[in-house]
């Protein structure tokens, strides 16, 4: 799954997901995020909102295992990168199948400033 809008939007309601599947892409309707932003360890929920315009749709759980964060400053950039490794389980539906997801992956928070 690819979450493609910045974390800063309010309520975390992401537009340009999808999930890849058999190298496949299926876009997903808006995901709403609930983590607590001050502990990048916390449990993540990931959930597609359901309004029927895609095929496919989400409902993760993302357990962090592992961190990782860097800061580049140079000159006019600079660049915050943290990151955690962990297991995503839940369900995804796509055309109108039904998925067992269990999979690590990784979810990070970039920012980007100039």
């Amino acid at each position: 799954m690819s979450d493609g809008i910045g974390s800063d939007i309010d309520a975390k309601l992401s537009g340009e997901d999808f999930l890849t599947l058999n190298g496949k892409a299926h876009k997903l309707d808006l995901t709403v995020l609930r983590e607590d932003p001050t502990d990048l360890m916390s449990i993540k929920h990931l959930q597609s909102v359901d309004r029927s315009l895609f095929s496919a749709k989400c409902d993760l759980i993302y357990a962090p295992r592992y961190k990782q964060e860097s800061l580049v400053y140079a000159v006019l950039i600079a660049i915050s990168q943290r990151a955690t490794y962990g297991q995503f389980t839940g369900r995804c539906t796509v055309d109108g199948e039904e998925i067992l997801i269990n999979s690590w992956g990784f979810f990070e928070h970039v920012h980007f400033r100039f």
